[in-house]
């Protein structure tokens, strides 16, 4: 049996609010429209699905595999035309609340090692990049209404 090479990425941000406020965020659209894409759709429960537009307009179509309120939310990708070649991609956001800490993580994986999928990768990672500074910056309890 061949074990696939696959890679993934990685951001993280901590945040200054707490795991509730930062839930909302993360699951709520109008909020999300605020930091995250320009347009969205999100069916929270299991098995619902989150459909999200950027700004440079590609697409991102997801499937919700696992929701623990307050604590971390797992996505299966739906394979895009902007993908290179066949791929399982999960993704998922993780709440790490610890005393006076709260840091939100960013962790995908299932990314093919090829060149083909380079610049797929960069362009993920500093969409990230960027998303988590916005939401940085949009969070806290005066500025979600």
């Amino acid at each position: 049996m061949t074990v696939p090479n696959l890679r993934g990425y990685a951001a993280f941000a901590e945040m200054p609010v707490q795991p509730a406020e930062l839930w909302r965020w993360l699951t709520e659209p109008t909020l999300l429209l605020r930091w995250y894409a320009v347009a969205v759709q999100f069916d929270l429960r299991q098995g619902g699905r989150l459909v999200a537009r950027f700004p440079d307009g590609v697409s991102a179509h997801a499937r919700v595999v696992q929701q623990d309120p307050l604590r971390r939310l797992s996505f299966a990708m739906d394979p895009a035309p902007d993908w290179p070649g066949a791929a399982v991609i999960s993704e998922d956001w993780i709440i790490d609340a610890r005393p006076g800490k709260v840091m939100l993580r960013i962790l995908c994986e299932g990314v093919p090692v090829t060149p083909a999928w380079a610049p797929w990768l960069r362009r993920q990672q500093s969409r990230w990049a960027v998303s988590l500074a916005q939401l940085k910056q949009s969070v806290g309890p005066a500025k979600a209404q």
